[in-house]
């Protein structure tokens, strides 16, 4: 229609200017005449309602249907958006997407400006009636729309929307009815894969151990799935079931309750073979060797008493205690039943003991005078308790003091002059040595037996001629190698040093000398002697090793009573002897190494000492006891120190003893004499802090078993 009337209006303006010519031009303004004559430029717009021809010329500028022939530009005025209709039908002109062609969809919006919006949209969504609610539609009642209708949701499939436990992917339960909708009724899934699902009867499908026909157990289950728990037949007939304790369901005889036999069963099932009966209640029963179960003091183990009964069930009657293993027991007359060398018959030993239990002991077996020797042991003078074997050879008139059958050296006159040593003869083996010789001056040899061969008073040569010089707090080694020639107070012949020192008056003086054991000198010192000399040279003090020949140090405490120079002799007891030894020299008090008894071993935590030999002497009766082999250390400790020392013997039954500063004992430890390892540890912790002192001793005097030999010990802190 549109380019009909355009083309009306064309042919009518072509027609005016052909009967007209040329007259003004002016605007074409007809609202619709029959004719249109106008030869300016057609701007009329869509709404051109003209019929006749439109032979216009010019350029067309409108945009609606126009079949002119002339180029058409102009932009229908009436179309804003462009999408070919102008505003008197399109019912949005700003959206080209909205005219009365356009395809609806669910927007909201009128598209196809027809009044109603959003109808027959092209992206509608099928919507189904939910009437149980569980969120799955019924597929009978569907709805198309763009939004979804109250009660109606996307998804389908309900096979029953009247029940909201049906529905696709729902549980399928045993019921009957197709509760997932997969047209297949009660098929719930054997989730255990035991072949059988739960609406086939698995009472518990997550166990594919449970099941019907499964073998029942005692579990607390039912297995079976028959609805009893733990069902297990009486196999055996005997009224109880294994899971009702029976332990032995092949076995009639055996179940909780029965009687116990002596047959290694276990016949009433309580966890114990043959533990019954035991009447008596001791510690056995019938069936454990229990020889008599009416009498509790009867049982295997049970000490032997004598009564004229088998208590030990061992099949004698009174055949012990024997708890020494002698041949004798306690019921056949043992008088002591833990000493393995006393019983009827046995020999009778030097021991002041009972030894065959004849109930007296020989006269001879006791110490009566108290001196540590007994009659039978050799003791010569069991009265006097100077006189015994080992005693030392003293000026007291006795002639055999040691009882071994010879007049004591010191009592005799060995040399006929007329003067034993117990008379002042010093070298009874010259008789120009005794009191009254003539003593030639400045020979350095005591003829006369004074102590002494006055020379210069010169510090360093002072009563000897070695020029050596020692001060207080100096420990020097040195080589005892100079003989005194001069017949001074060790004797002619002796290895000697002399050392010379100044001292104030009051002075506590305190000489120590040592041989060097440990240093590995082939040849130490043996049987150490010291001697003090005054200004005078004469001998104010001594100390030696007393009587036993293993100590290994001597030392000698005096208390200078005026200022002077002294002369220390460092020597040995026997002429000849030389070797290196240890000299020290303190004032006031004695250093650690010096505390209890005079090894003069001084000690650090850590410290160790290997391969020694246990040769010591306790000369002064200390805790090793009389005569025993010893070595002792000194040691700082602190209180609260926890003290380890450790003690590995070699053919050595020994002890260990801790001493405390007062050198009081803290703590020891023994071997035991019949056990295969000797070895010792003592561990204690310290109350105090001091000076203490370790002693390592043999359990038995010299002479006897195990009483030295090499070892080693330690020292630690815990």
């Amino acid at each position: 229609m549109a380019n009909l009337t355009s083309w009306s209006l064309g042919l009518a303006l072509l027609l005016s200017v052909a009967a007209g010519g040329c007259g003004e031009e002016e605007a074409d303004d007809d609202t619709g005449s029959f004719e249109d004559d106008d030869v300016v430029v057609d701007d009329d717009t869509v709404a051109d309602d003209d019929t006749g021809p439109d032979d216009d010329t010019a350029p067309d500028d409108d945009s609606a249907a126009d079949d002119d022939t002339a180029p058409d530009d102009d932009t229908a005025p009436g179309d804003a958006d462009g999408d070919g209709y102008d505003a008197g039908v399109d019912c949005d002109d700003a959206d080209p997407d909205v005219h009365p062609e356009a395809i609806e969809h669910c927007d909201g919006v009128d598209e196809d400006c027809d009044g109603e919006v959003d109808e027959e949209a092209q992206d509608e969504v099928t919507w189904y009636a939910d009437g149980d609610g569980d969120g799955y539609g019924d597929p009978g009642a569907a709805v198309v729309a763009c939004s979804p209708p109250e009660h109606h949701v996307a998804q389908g499939g309900d096979c029953d929307d009247a029940s909201d436990a049906v529905h696709p992917g729902a549980p399928e339960a045993c019921d009957g009815i197709d509760n997932d909708c997969d047209a297949l009724p009660d098929n719930a899934a054997d989730a255990d894969g035991d072949g059988i699902g739960p609406c086939d009867g698995d009472c518990d499908d997550a166990d594919p151990a449970v099941h019907p026909g499964a073998v029942e157990t005692c579990d607390g289950r039912d297995g079976d799935c028959d609805g009893l728990v733990d069902d297990v037949p009486d196999g055996d007939g005997d009224g109880i079931g294994p899971c009702e304790g029976d332990c032995d369901d092949a076995d009639p005889a055996v179940f909780p309750g029965a009687a116990e036999d002596c047959d290694g069963v276990d016949d009433d099932c309580d966890g114990t073979v043959d533990d019954g009966p035991n009447a008596d209640h001791d510690p056995y029963g019938l069936c454990e060797g229990d020889c008599d179960d009416g009498d509790p003091a009867v049982y295997p183990g049970a000490g032997e008493v004598c009564d004229g009964l088998d208590n030990d069930c061992d099949g004698s009657v009174d055949d012990g205690p024997n708890a020494d293993g002698d041949p004798v027991g306690l019921c056949q007359g043992d008088c002591d039943d833990s000493d393995p060398t006393r019983y009827p018959g046995a020999p009778e030993e030097c021991n002041a003991l009972d030894d065959d239990c004849d109930g007296a002991v020989p006269l001879g077996e006791y110490d009566l005078d108290g001196d540590g020797h007994e009659g039978c042991a050799g003791d010569c003078d069991d009265g006097d308790d100077t006189v015994h074997p080992g005693a030392s050879d003293v000026c007291d008139g006795i002639a055999d003091n040691d009882c071994d059958g010879a007049a004591d050296p010191s009592e005799a006159d060995g040399d006929g002059d007329g003067y034993s040593a117990c008379a002042g003869d010093c070298d009874d083996a010259s008789a120009d040595f005794h009191p009254g010789a003539i003593d030639a001056s400045g020979d350095g040899v005591d003829r006369d037996c004074d102590g002494r061969d006055v020379r210069a008073a010169l510090l360093g040569d002072y009563c000897f001629g070695d020029d050596e010089i020692i001060s207080f707090g100096d420990a020097d080694e040195r080589l005892l190698s100079g003989s005194d020639a001069t017949g001074g107070p060790a004797g002619e012949g002796y290895r000697h040093d002399d050392t010379e020192f100044e001292a104030a008056a009051d002075t506590h003086v305190v000489v120590w000398m040592r041989r060097l054991m440990e240093s590995g000198d082939p040849s130490p010192v043996q049987d150490p002697r010291l001697l003090l000399l005054d200004a005078n040279c004469e001998v104010v003090a001594e100390a030696d090793d007393h009587v036993s020949p293993y100590d290994t140090n001597a030392r000698l405490d005096y208390v200078v009573p005026a200022t002077g120079v002294f002369t220390i002799v460092s020597t040995t007891a026997e002429a000849g002897d030389d070797g290196d030894y240890l000299l020290g020299l303190w004032a006031d008090a004695p250093p650690v190494g010096e505390n209890c008894l005079d090894d003069g071993w001084t000690w650090e935590y850590g410290d160790s000492f290997g391969s020694a030999a246990l040769n010591g002497n306790d000369w002064i009766s200390g805790p090793g006891g009389d005569d025993r082999y010893h070595d002792d250390f000194e040691f700082e400790g602190e209180a609260g120190d926890g003290v380890e020392v450790a003690f590995q013997t070699s053919g050595i039954v020994g002890q260990v003893l801790l001493l405390g500063p007062a050198c009081e004992v803290l703590a020891s430890a023994a071997a035991d004499p019949s056990a295969a390892d000797l070895d010792l540890t003592l561990d204690h912790t310290l109350a105090a802090s001091g000076v203490h002192t370790v002693v390592v001793s043999s359990v038995e005097e010299i002479g006897g078993t195990g009483a030295s030999g090499s070892y080693t010990i330690a020292l630690d802190r815990l």
